[in-house]
């Protein structure tokens, strides 16, 4: 007898499920059951048979049950695959096969298996309305502090620490000190003690080393012995220790001492940003300028995107929304060496997916959104786009174009990179429809809370 292929037909459910319901020929069907039933029949061993000369009947009969719901499964869920490979673009699946959701039909001999199944799918999103959006653009000048700021931290990571070798002990002096004693038989050890001589003795319940370490204020540094003792008096300040006297053995380490650079051109030189003070609060200024660019283009396309989706509102099935959040948390975790695999993890991962969920959501619309704008418009990225973007990566890392091309190839990540450049490109269309007004202010607006919505984050498209 024989069969026709595998028939079948695509229902659409809703915008995000859709059917398959269709018939798996009977001699697809019976050899699958046959091959299973051989397998087994080499492994089992009944008393008056020899091991692999079980009847075929006789091992239906016995496992039959047992194996019928996984052979039917397996069947439906390969037809399925095959009629998604024929078909890729009636249905871009989010799930595996093992998370459909199947209905085996009745298995009768001799006759093709009837099957449905439901699976969910990325939605089919077409963009309306996307012209003449109105949006603002916040400008915020630099300020002077701001480059104040800049330079006060220039300074603090230029700052060097020497050690005080000639002069007395001062205010503002590090003092490291090894420190063993005992206040009323219980012993008090101090390892390595580094501890900043203050200006005065209000020490309220200053801790033990702070004392000690005051004690050697205006002190020379040569006079000062490698081990000495000291005692200590109480007052009635010092918290548990009111009223006490402790006997301490020190052991003298070193002296040390800031030195922070003077704010002059030997500095702006020693910074590597530039050659005169004048040009470095130039470079920082142009900087803060970049930046404050940045942050403005950002809360404009996040504005932007906002009016959009607000106009283009779509079904977004669970599973989709729940992977794009697992994608994102496991991404974070492993940057930051986390091992995904361990015993404790797990409920842990799971807190931080429902968390991100609703950013998920926002990031999977924008990206739709997004990528079916740019097949609306015939938006494409050129070998000229990629080349541009692997050299202002290059540029940034200091790496040649030749080995970023060959380090994103390698990786295959020379597609990912395409994919962000044409939501970039899609972005800038989006803009150029729009009307986009500009308005001065002081500051940018503070983010939001993390985990309370959104806003704080950012999107796919912003990064390589």
């Amino acid at each position: 007898m024989s069969e026709a292929p595998n028939s079948f037909e695509i229902e659409t459910i809703s915008p995000v499920v859709k059917k398959i319901k269709g018939t798996i020929p009977w001699e697809t069907v019976k050899a699958k059951f046959d091959e299973t039933y051989k397998e087994l029949g080499k492994s089992v061993s009944l008393k008056g048979f020899r091991r692999g000369k079980v009847p075929q009947s006789l091992l239906k009969r016995m496992f039959q049950k047992h194996i019928e719901r996984d052979l039917t499964n397996e069947l439906i869920r390969e037809a399925s695959v095959e009629v998604i490979k024929a078909n890729p673009e009636a249905i871009h699946a989010v799930d595996t096969p093992n998370d459909w959701k199947i209905f085996p039909g009745e298995l009768t001999d001799g006759q093709a298996f009837p099957y449905e199944v439901e699976i969910e799918v990325i939605p089919e999103v077409e963009v309306k309305d996307y012209e003449g959006i109105e949006v603002t653009k916040l400008v915020v000048p630099v300020k002077d502090e701001e480059i104040e700021h800049q330079i006060e931290h220039l300074q603090k990571h230029l700052t060097k620490v020497v050690p005080v070798e000639e002069g007395s002990v001062e205010p503002g002096h590090t003092v490291t000190l090894n420190i063993m004693g005992k206040i009323d038989g219980a012993p008090l050890n101090f390892e390595g003690e580094q501890i900043i001589v203050p200006e005065g003795d209000d020490f309220d319940q200053g801790s033990i080393p702070l004392r000690i370490a005051t004690s050697l204020r205006g002190k020379p540094v040569q006079e000062i012995e490698q081990e000495f003792e000291h005692e200590l008096v109480f007052g009635d300040n010092a918290g548990e220790y009111s009223g006490k006297t402790g006997s301490f053995f020190i052991e003298f380490q070193e002296v040390t001492r800031k030195v922070t650079p003077e704010l002059n051109d030997d500095f702006a030189k020693e910074s590597g940003e530039a050659e005169t003070l004048d040009e470095l609060r130039t470079k920082l200024t142009e900087k803060i300028q970049k930046q404050h660019d940045d942050q403005s283009n950002t809360l404009l396309e996040r504005a932007l995107m906002d009016e959009v989706i607000k106009r283009n509102g779509f079904e977004l099935g669970q599973s989709l929304i729940t992977r794009q959040a697992e994608l994102k948390i496991e991404q974070t975790l492993m940057s930051l060496g986390i091992p995904l695999e361990s015993a404790d993890m797990g409920e842990y991962k799971k807190n931080l997916v429902e968390s991100y969920r609703g950013n998920a959501e926002r990031e999977l619309r924008e990206n739709l959104l997004l990528e079916s704008l740019s097949k609306q418009v015939s938006i494409e990225v050129t070998d000229e786009d990629l080349d541009a973007k692997l050299a202002e990566i290059a540029e940034k890392s200091g790496e040649s174009i030749e080995r970023v091309r060959a380090e994103y190839q390698k990786e295959n990540r020379i597609d990912t990179l395409k994919y962000v450049l044409k939501l970039t490109k899609t972005l800038d269309f989006l803009k150029s429809q729009s009307k986009i007004n500009e308005e001065e202010a002081e500051a940018f607006p503070q983010p939001s809370w993390p985990g309370k919505d959104e806003d704080h984050e950012e999107s796919d498209h912003d990064h390589e």
